[in-house]
């Protein structure tokens, strides 16, 4: 992500034990460009991936790739700007050894 975006989550930072953590979110709790005001960041398609009643896609925000699971086809297109809605329920907090402190 780029410097100065930001997402909130529904986890206390007290929770946390150091500023060094990662976050994820599965693909299907991603939703594009629907409208929400919070937790929006913009990103870049780099590819759309139809299979079947699915599209895989994957958006690039700053130097992340995000991997994006559409439950139908769109019609979206390669370098694309989007804007990415991931719930605040939905991120997963890990630490820097890759262990899951909230989520």
């Amino acid at each position: 992500m780029e410097s100065g975006d930001t997402l909130s989550t529904e986890y206390k930072r007290d929770k946390l034990n150091s500023d060094d953590f990662y976050f994820a979110v599965r693909p299907e709790k991603i939703s594009i460009n629907s409208g929400n005001k919070d937790n929006v960041i913009k990103g870049k398609v780099k590819t759309v991936l139809p299979s079947g009643s699915e599209t895989v896609m994957q958006v690039e925000v700053g130097k992340d790739m995000f991997n994006i699971l559409m439950q139908q086809e769109v019609e979206y297109t390669p370098g694309e700007s989007v804007d990415l809605h991931i719930p605040a329920g939905s991120i997963l907090l890990y630490d820097k050894d890759e262990k899951l402190i909230a989520g």
